[in-house]
């Protein structure tokens, strides 16, 4: 029996994305209509359905997974349903977002029940911020589950607060097996949407408890081979049960989802809403050959394995700046365009495309600027990264024209394009340089770039002379690392109204971060945020439209070609390069 939907929400999900771009399996259909949620009103049913016109309904059609005999997927205004795969809406949940959670909300159910939970048991998820892992956590708090997340820094606090998870791990900082390896702490449940190499899955295999179970959830990266092993041996009476979810549609178990939607045990986080005449701007990828790249601190971390989990070996790097080769049809970049990117190699983890140390590097479009005719190809290479971060970071304390603002490491790559960037936004800017540019360095920092004032920070403790009130600052941005006693320095020097903008880095200490901000959401003290920076090309069009009117410049310590990258990342982690190391990229 079959139901006509007009649609009023779909969503896009990773595995959408792989299809697309033929990275999970090929289409022998192709062209076709990709998606698999919806969210709608019924028009018409077939006699003798339990759906009538004008019902509210949502589904997770077949459609999320292509094959030849689909009419198509619910990138569209009408589709045509199984009546057993959908579900009546509630009235309190609208339509207009509710098409996002049928295939996360139904992958992390069945991947619950395949391990049979039981209230009270410890369950662990992995990916915990992102669209299955965020259900899965409010999932398992609803069956009354002891829950922990693995999160990346930026949402570590959010994991915790807003979807109720008992506790957290930032997987940049601690590593999951070193907290949770004793066999007190081991769980009955684990949840994983991550690649199961051998060696992590060895070590994930390892925190659970003997009667345990392992729910692998099917992606592009999954090896069965390692799966079928770990299965075999609990047959034989070794080790955890084993199961791999992928996810089927099913109207009664979307039902009960819902149901915990309008009763608030369940909130689907929205990153975005896009119209569907605009659906290519969350996929459409532009070829570039690349002219420059750059070395990065975080670069340098990936490579000595200071990162967990990076997918060895990798392509490394995030920034670049070249010539557009070939676009995505109705794409707004075109052959021979100058362009520049920050992508998400910057931060190498499984599941996503390679970094930029490469030659030709395929780029998502929202994550391109196009460069004005002035800027150099040779360099522009260097901006992304740190400019990005500096923006971000500035933003996130909302700053407004007047205003102090405090920039450590002023000197370096971030924090020489934060001086110039605050000196822009109007900001009464004090930059912190080191004493080996005592003569060029604080100089350099405010004759350069503009600063009002630059403190050599071995001449003295500055933190006395800018914590009397009428010195203290609006804004602090900080790349350093944050532990208690600095931290208690840094709150001197910032107004109680002010806002402390760290950026992440191998010594951030997050636990330090989160007490600011709990004090400051209880009335105490400064704001405080994290900045982890995040591909944006709108406002890199901004930075660059910026360098173009000379408010903005990139020092540039060096120029490396490609096949000295090892050398670059040698004076990258000498700690004292002035501005960026740029990659030459051969042609």
């Amino acid at each position: 029996m079959q139901v006509l939907v007009k649609l009023h929400s779909s969503s896009v999900n990773p595995v959408d994305t792989y299809m697309r771009s033929g990275s999970y399996v090929k289409l022998d259909g192709a062209p076709c209509v990709l998606g698999g949620d919806l969210a709608g009103v019924v028009v018409e049913a077939d006699e003798g359905s339990r759906f009538k016109q004008g019902d509210h309904v949502a589904a997770l059609t077949p459609g999320c997974y292509p094959k030849d005999n689909l009419t198509g997927g619910t990138y569209a205004q009408y589709a045509i349903a199984e009546e057993s795969h959908l579900a009546l809406l509630p009235a309190a949940v609208p339509l207009d977002t509710a098409g996002g959670l049928p295939l996360v909300g139904l992958t992390a159910w069945q991947s619950l029940m395949d391990a049979k939970p039981k209230e009270g048991q410890r369950y662990l998820v992995f990916a915990a911020s992102g669209g299955v892992g965020h259900v899965a956590v409010q999932l398992a708090k609803s069956l009354g589950l002891v829950t922990v997340g693995v999160a990346g820094p930026k949402n570590t606090s959010w994991v915790k607060e807003q979807l109720g998870a008992d506790e957290v791990v930032d997987y940049t900082t601690a590593d999951v097996a070193d907290v949770y390896g004793a066999p007190d702490k081991h769980f009955d449940i684990i949840i994983d949407c991550l690649d199961n190499t051998p060696e992590r899955l060895a070590k994930v295999m390892a925190l659970l408890k003997p009667t345990g179970h392992y729910s692998y959830i099917l992606n592009r990266d999954t090896d069965f081979a390692q799966l079928q092993q770990w299965q075999d041996a609990h047959k034989e009476g070794k080790g955890p049960s084993v199961s791999v979810t992928s996810v089927t549609p099913n109207g009664e178990q979307l039902q009960h989802l819902f149901g915990l939607w309008e009763a608030g045990k369940l909130k689907l986080e929205v990153a975005k809403v896009f119209p569907l005449a605009e659906v290519a701007d969350a996929h459409r990828q532009v070829l570039v050959q690349l002219h420059s790249s750059s070395v990065n601190p975080v670069d340098t971390a990936a490579r000595a394995g200071h990162i967990p989990d990076v997918p060895l070996p990798c392509i490394i790097g995030g920034d670049l700046a070249g010539v557009v080769v070939e676009a995505d049809e109705g794409s707004r970049f075109k052959q021979g365009d100058h362009v520049a990117a920050l992508t998400p190699g910057y931060w190498p983890k499984a599941g996503q495309p390679q970094g930029t140390y490469a030659q030709y590097v395929a780029v998502e479009e929202s994550h391109l600027a196009l460069l004005p005719a002035a800027i150099p190809l040779d360099t522009a290479g260097g901006l992304p990264l740190v400019g990005l971060t500096a923006w971000q970071a500035l933003m996130e304390a909302q700053p407004v024209e007047g205003q102090r603002c405090l920039v450590f490491a002023a000197s370096g790559g971030v924090g020489h394009v934060a001086v110039q960037l605050a000196k822009s936004l109007g900001l009464v800017t004090v930059g912190v340089a080191g004493p080996k540019n005592t003569a060029r360095g604080p100089a350099w920092v405010k004759q350069q770039l503009g600063a009002d004032e630059v403190v050599d920070y071995t001449a003295g403790d500055f933190a006395a002379e800018f914590s009397a009130p009428d010195k203290q600052f609006d804004i602090v941005v900080d790349c350093l690392g944050n532990k208690p006693e600095r931290m208690a320095m840094i709150s001197l020097l910032l107004k109680p109204s002010g806002h402390y903008s760290h950026i992440m880095n191998a010594a951030s200490d997050n636990a330090a971060l989160q007490q600011m901000q709990a004090a400051h959401k209880g009335g105490k003290g400064p704001g405080a945020s994290l900045t982890l920076v995040k591909p944006n090309g709108k406002q890199l069009e901004t930075l660059f439209e910026l360098w173009e009117a000379g408010t903005l410049k990139l020092e540039v310590h060096k120029v490396f070609p490609l096949h000295q990258v090892a050398d670059a990342h040698r004076q990258v982690e000498t700690g004292h390069t002035r501005g960026k190391v740029v990659l030459a990229i051969p042609q």
